[in-house]
């Protein structure tokens, strides 16, 4: 019984294993012609290319949006679309690895849920 048991979990461990590999959307690798179709601008630096986006820099105040650790930058879209909205200029942008930028050479995938 408990054979059956074990091996009863172990196949759905290994189904939902690969669903989650079926099922992932990170499909867009980043290449010039890539970019060209997203929103925002990207950048070259000495550590890689970053992502970064801007609402209209002539309005005053500026705002920075710089998101944690493991979010992107999008995690800041109510927010983004807020302070523009109220006369805000605003930037914000993808840290190195993280969403639509790129460390030095290595090629980032990114998932983005509308």
């Amino acid at each position: 019984m408990f054979a059956v048991s074990l091996l009863s979990i172990l196949c759905i461990a290994i189904f939902l294993t690969m669903l989650y590999r079926f099922m992932d959307r990170e499909k867009l690798i980043l290449d010039q012609c890539s970019r060209t179709t997203l929103a925002g601008d990207f950048i070259n630096l000495n550590e890689g290319v970053v992502y970064y986006e801007t609402s209209d820099p002539s309005q005053k105040p500026n705002v920075v949006l710089v998101h944690g650790f493991s979010t992107p930058s999008f995690i800041w879209n109510p927010t983004y679309t807020h302070l523009a909205n109220s006369g805000h200029s605003v930037l914000r942008f993808d840290l190195y690895g993280r969403h639509r930028s790129l460390v030095g050479g290595l090629i980032c995938l990114f998932t983005q849920t509308p």
